[in-house]
């Protein structure tokens, strides 16, 4: 048993928020010389990462 599903879950998308806004952050930091920063880089990251995580679980679903 992997524990409750929903949990599983919330705790890979959990995973994948840390590292997008980590990503996000450092990729904001490098580019401040060129660009004063964009706020809707980390916003469109974290839909990013919702959106492919969604994706990954619905493939994974079994077919009925």
């Amino acid at each position: 048993m992997l524990g409750h599903p929903l949990c599983t879950n919330f705790a890979i998308i959990k995973l994948f928020v840390d590292y997008v806004m980590h990503s996000s952050f450092t990729y904001r930091q490098f580019n401040s010389n060129f660009t004063c920063g964009d706020p809707t880089i980390l916003p469109y990251g974290l839909i990013h990462s919702r959106n492919r995580s969604t994706v990954g679980h619905n493939v994974r679903l079994p077919k009925a």
